[in-house]
């Protein structure tokens, strides 16, 4: 399933170096469509607004049924695998 999360790792290494917007820190992903812990299904993605520091951004948000919670580090370092 395609997802837009944040990039926090990408975005705290460039802390303090530069001055760029949060968009430049979202990643538009694809993950499994089952959860990693039980392999259950994972949750539908919706957009949704989010603020950090002041500035409006969208990225996905879904819950598992399963109760699992996917960080967003989480299914960065799942991409990665």
């Amino acid at each position: 399933m395609l997802v837009t999360v944040i990039d926090r790792t990408a975005q705290d290494k460039a802390w303090g170096r530069t001055q760029t917007s949060i968009q430049n820190y979202l990643r538009t992903i694809t993950i499994a469509d089952t959860c990693p812990t039980c392999g259950g299904p994972r949750g539908e993605p919706r957009m949704a607004r989010q603020c950090d520091d002041g500035e409006w951004f969208n990225v996905s948000r879904w819950e598992n049924p399963c109760g699992h919670i996917d960080r967003y580090a989480d299914v960065l370092r799942e991409v990665a695998a």
